[in-house]
């Protein structure tokens, strides 16, 4: 009899782990379908909105329980995805746990890695966006850049195990991130699993401008507590998703600095790593910044409504994480939700339960649904809520 598989995606981390989160809690029970068991986790709902998540593993799960429900269950193969899991297996887990572990699975293990000056941009911006970080760019570079000594060191550790060590370079997959995912995890070309699976029609997680990251810097100096970016930088992700991120600037001493300690690290993961996922030095994503400057920072309109909206809420007494109820405008979400929906007709691309329960509540608050469509509406947003839709007898 075939062994179970076991599939870990770890991140690491700035590698898209959360469109990929994204994409397999809304297509959890399409996956099932394909025998790929995707558990549930409380994160499920944040990310079928398209909100940064945590996967379906967390420094509170326990990898030995789920292994053991996984052997008992009828699904031939386990998929987790966290970047925690990328810390677990470098840090924890030991080398005879792990193959403990491959005696009884077959083990994939999917590491994506990044070009290193963009992965550098990227820690930068999460630095400043969620962890309080107030240093620019080339001070940020002196002191917290150890890139990509951590794939080195996870490749040292596992390569001589019996299982695969599947590795691919996020910098060039970024454009078709998903079917190259799909792609491992189904072992071959996914065309027949992608026609059939949920889309999210927007950025997940993206970067900041210029801008945006100096005003969030800015209040994570003077507010102390560091956690001012749920009222700066999380609602700009989430409800302004499509705006571009921009290049930051670094000094040329910092640009010096950072060839001489990061180019020796990428020539020794490059020596571990596939021809295919190399990492470069690709200095050309930074612009040098000027000797001396006055700057000038931009800010949209919407940016500006976002930014005063949730300002305000966090102003308010007992306030928790903050929503915008009313960003975009309920007339402009409607516009947005009908323009999302009828392009799906060029592309084929199913409607989500997200677009559909949207669309239902445009016809009940035109005073025009059934019972029918009530009914649809609550079966919808059980879904979205558990996993699962509601049984009616």
């Amino acid at each position: 009899m075939d062994r179970k598989k076991l599939i870990l995606h770890i991140g690491h981390g700035k590698t898209g782990t959360s469109a990929i989160q994204t994409f397999l809690a809304m297509n959890a029970r399409l996956l099932l379908d394909y025998g790929i068991s995707y558990p549930q986790h409380r994160s499920f709902k944040i990310a079928r909105n398209g909100w940064t998540s945590s996967g379906n593993f967390d420094a509170k799960s326990n990898l030995q329980t789920i292994l053991k429900q996984h052997a008992a269950g009828e699904s031939k193969t386990l998929l987790l995805s966290s970047e925690y899991l990328f810390r677990h297996l470098l840090l924890d887990l030991s080398q005879d746990e792990m193959r403990q572990i491959s005696a009884e699975f077959d083990v994939t293990i999917i590491t994506y890695v990044r070009d290193a000056v963009d992965y550098l941009v990227s820690i930068w911006g999460q630095s400043i966006k969620r962890e309080g970080n107030t240093q620019n760019l080339s001070e940020f570079v002196q002191k917290n850049f150890d890139y990509p000594q951590p794939v080195s060191a996870f490749i040292e550790k596992y390569q001589g195990l019996e299982l695969q060590l599947v590795f691919r370079n996020y910098s060039r997959q970024r454009e078709h991130l998903i079917p190259d995912f799909c792609g491992i995890i189904l072992n071959g070309t996914p065309t027949d699993f992608l026609s059939q699976a949920a889309t999210h029609n927007r950025p997940v997680n993206r970067s900041l401008t210029i801008a945006e990251y100096e005003i969030q810097r800015q209040f994570n100096t003077y507010c102390k507590d560091k956690i001012p970016a749920r009222f700066v930088s999380d609602p700009l992700v989430n409800y302004l998703p499509d705006i571009p991120s921009e290049s930051p600037d670094i000094s040329r001493d910092a640009l010096e600095h950072l060839r001489l300690i990061a180019c020796p690290r990428i020539k020794k993961a490059n020596a571990l790593l596939p021809s295919d996922a190399q990492i470069s030095f690709d200095e050309e994503r930074l612009k040098i910044a000027p000797e001396a400057e006055d700057k000038t920072y931009t800010f949209t309109a919407d940016q500006l409504s976002v930014l005063v909206q949730s300002l305000s809420a966090g102003l308010q007494p007992n306030t928790g994480m903050v929503d915008l109820q009313e960003f975009p405008s309920p007339t402009r979400k409607a516009k947005i939700l009908i323009r999302d929906v009828a392009l799906k007709y060029e592309t084929g691309a199913p409607v989500t339960p997200e677009e559909a329960l949207g669309l239902l509540e445009l016809i009940d608050d035109a005073g025009i649904a059934g019972p029918l469509v009530k009914r649809k509406m609550k079966e919808i947003a059980q879904l979205l809520e558990t996993g699962f839709p509601q049984k009616h007898p």
